[in-house]
């Protein structure tokens, strides 16, 4: 037996385990396997691979040293008897004993989701390090576990590798649900932009006109347009994305906004819009009681149903948001209702006909909450924060991001936090992930370390900033809220002192620490991660150099300009374009 060099408590595991104990004698991890399955469907064999492969495990046919075992079982061989037949169908089992993986499970997911669960001891592991021997037993707490794909930087931008990517990161942490929008837009610029379907329609080509789109790209370093229609329906890419995420056990559920104003159906199908007091069609809104209104939501509907479910449609959700701003259909039949009362009907009828098309369950949005249809017509739950929100960092297809977003009760510091929470609704004392658990864990413990260092460098040189010269990095404008101006600038840096050498260093630092990883694409874990913080820590040390430049008397015109290209860079969806038009004008200041 070897000496045991991370012991268990050194793993780290995301979500955390419910039940690991500790057996006798030692493993020593090896990225070299062979991999044996029992009852698992091809689909799902050919899944656990790629999970393997993505945490760095070959499998190979004639490793005898390194073996995993992957089987799935009749439910009255396990001991599960207090557990919900939805949360015993994500059980599982992992014993790591003398280099013989045996991952069991009831079920197909549960089974993948085994597999991952040694993923994650192999990468915070690491290969050829010696571990106890352990038996791992998890199982969810049985609710959905998803996210729902920002509509304006998402579906209009994405192909089929944005979405790959997307999947993959949710089934890293066991999200079992994806809310993807189908209705798009053409410009992430902020200004005027044009709604788009994102589903091919092939009897009405009138629902999928040809458009311009516009996006920053960071790794062009500008804005670039493209005109036709969005990849989504051009490629007809739905399909693909339902398919792929059936191998990962993530449904994905359409999102249809019902009220209109984020919806361009009733601008491309007329007779569904809502009409003004002469009774013409204003294109802005549906009218909630037309009946050309449920024909085409039903007929529209019907054929998502068939073309890419079959007969094992996944959930619908219906978007009621903003309704109460919404001007009143001014038609004959909604004249006598208020706004409210008719679209609470055409919700109503909405969710009874999606339901009879076979849909499982239907999930009506309204002021950030959801409220869970099921077939028997019920409101089954009301479900706080079970959604984050998909998106690109810097309004690009590019980087593809998963984060919390803002207004969702808890304050979660990462994805895998969030996941966690999600999947110990029913322990949340065992729902606790910190950043430096899900770095370490996914990173590996050498990169994963580096990065944890280099973040701590970035907070150093963003606290010395906001303290000495009033600047937040995060907002790209005065720490205390108050506009940036040059006169404010130069006065705050002449009285930095020494704390602006320390940004500087500091971010250097992070600069000179991540360089490498980001000119390695390939084998950087966290690439998107270690690009945001490289664009924080360019902000940063620009920013340093302008106040120095201002305190020696200097234009520090170039060094403004840096830094701007580097927020350019970011474009992280929290920051406005309003935020970056400070330091421009400070630019235009310095010039005159």
């Amino acid at each position: 037996m070897s000496d045991i060099t991370v012991p268990l408590e050194d793993l780290r595991l995301i979500p955390n385990p419910r039940d690991v104990q500790l057996l006798e004698g030692t493993t020593e991890l090896s990225e070299d396997v062979r991999l044996v399955t029992s009852n698992v469907l091809p689909l799902q064999r050919k899944t656990m691979r790629s999970i393997l492969s993505s945490a760095g495990i070959r499998v190979v046919a004639n490793k005898k040293k390194f073996i995993i075992e992957i089987y799935v079982k009749d439910a009255d061989e396990f001991d599960m008897p207090d557990l919900l037949p939805e949360q015993a169908a994500e059980y599982y089992e992992v014993e790591i004993r003398d280099n013989l993986v045996t991952v069991t499970s009831p079920s197909q997911v549960g089974a993948l989701w085994g597999a991952l669960a040694f993923t994650w001891v192999f990468r915070s592991g690491g290969k050829d390090q010696v571990i106890p021997n352990m038996l791992i037993r998890d199982w969810s707490s049985g609710k959905e576990r998803g996210i729902m794909v920002d509509c304006t930087r998402g579906g209009p931008f994405m192909r089929v590798e944005h979405w790959q990517q997307l999947l993959d990161r949710m089934e890293l942490v066991r999200l079992n649900h994806l809310a993807a929008r189908i209705i798009g837009r053409s410009d992430t610029s902020g200004s005027d932009d044009e709604l788009l379907l994102l589903l091919q329609d092939e009897e009405n080509t009138d629902l999928n006109p040809e458009t311009t789109r516009r996006w920053y790209s960071p790794g062009r370093g500008e804005w670039r347009e493209e005109t036709g229609r969005v990849p989504m329906v051009d490629l007809d890419l739905w399909g693909n994305v339902v398919n792929v995420a059936n191998e990962r056990a993530i449904c994905i559920a359409p999102v249809i906004d019902i009220v209109g104003r984020q919806c361009p159906i009733p601008r491309l199908v007329p007779e569904t819009s809502a009409k003004d007091k002469d009774g013409n069609p204003t294109g802005e809104a549906f009218c909630p009681s037309a009946a050309a209104t449920r024909d085409f939501l039903k007929d529209f509907c019907g054929k998502i149903v068939e073309r890419y479910y079959g007969s094992e449609p996944h959930p619908f959700h219906i978007d009621l948001t903003g309704a109460e701003d919404e001007a009143c259909c001014q038609c004959a039949d909604c004249a006598g209702k208020s706004r409210k009362d008719a679209l609470d009907e055409l919700a109503v009828w909405y969710c009874e006909m999606l339901l009879g098309l076979g849909v499982p369950r239907v999930f009506v949005w309204q002021g950030g909450q959801a409220v869970v249809k099921s077939a028997d017509g019920e409101a089954v739950a009301t479900r706080h924060g079970t959604f984050a929100e998909a998106t690109s960092a810097d309004k690009s297809p590019e980087t593809l991001l998963v984060r919390v977003r803002d207004h969702h009760p808890g304050e979660f510091e990462n994805i895998a936090e969030f996941a966690t929470a999600m999947w110990y609704t029913d322990a949340p004392e065992k729902a606790s992930v910190t950043v430096e658990d899900w770095t370490g864990a996914f990173m590996g413990r050498e990169q994963g370390q580096v990065v944890l260092t280099a973040k701590a460098n970035l907070k150093k040189a963003a606290t010395a900033l906001a303290e000495s010269c009033n600047f937040c990095v995060a907002t790209c404008r005065c720490a205390d809220g108050t506009p940036l101006t040059l006169a404010g600038l130069t006065a705050a840096a002449k009285g930095a002192g020494a704390a602006l050498d320390e940004a500087s260093q500091a971010a250097r630092a992070t600069i000179d620490a991540l360089t490498p990883f980001a000119e390695d694409k390939e084998s950087c874990r966290e690439y998107d991660t270690v690009c945001s913080i490289l664009a924080d820590a360019e902000i940063a040390a620009g920013m340093a150099a302008v106040c120095k430049a201002l305190v020696a008397g200097d234009a520090a015109r170039d060094q403004l300009i840096t830094t701007i290209r580097a927020i350019e860079v970011r474009q992280s969806y929290w920051v406005a374009d309003t935020q970056q038009e400070e330091l421009s004008r400070i630019l235009a200041e310095i010039d005159g």
